[in-house]
């Protein structure tokens, strides 16, 4: 798979069909809500935004397995509460439009980060600190999971 490829073109293409008023197949979210939701984690991934690592050290070897393992995340995974809470975040956006495109400035973002440095490794509240490599598959199964949640 060619991560960078699908981050930086077939993921917003996929995006391009979701509506405001899409109905997701499980989840709370709303389409700007998870629309938003990606954003933020990619902006935790370049270090624009820091949360402490709440798995315990002795329990991120099995977080780190999955990771480097072909699954994907279940329907109905869930972020960690302790960092976003039981229900979703605020909305920092006018609209979907304008949270799409926050959320490319966000993945570009990402990629300049790890361009400047590349031996960079950054936390993930859950996984903790993470290489760019471990972040590529980690953006992949996050949005494809997003991706799925909203049938695209």
């Amino acid at each position: 798979m060619d991560h960078p490829h699908y981050l930086k073109l077939e993921f917003f293409n996929r995006m391009a069909h979701l509506q405001a008023d899409t109905t997701p197949a499980w989840g709370v979210m709303n389409a700007q809500e998870m629309t938003e939701h990606l954003s933020l984690i990619f902006k935790v991934s370049s270090a624009d935004m820091v949360f402490p690592i709440i798995t315990k050290e002795e329990d991120l070897p099995k977080y780190i397995a999955f990771l480097k393992s072909d699954k994907l995340f279940r329907e109905n995974t869930k972020a960690p509460v302790e960092i976003i809470g039981e229900t979703p975040l605020p909305l920092h956006c006018e609209n979907l439009a304008d949270a799409v495109t926050k959320l490319k400035e966000s993945v570009e973002n990402f990629f300049t980060y790890f361009e400047k440095n590349p031996s960079e490794r950054t936390a993930h509240p859950s996984f903790g600190l993470l290489t760019y490599d471990d972040w590529l598959v980690l953006h992949y199964k996050h949005t494809i999971h997003h991706l799925n949640q909203f049938r695209l």
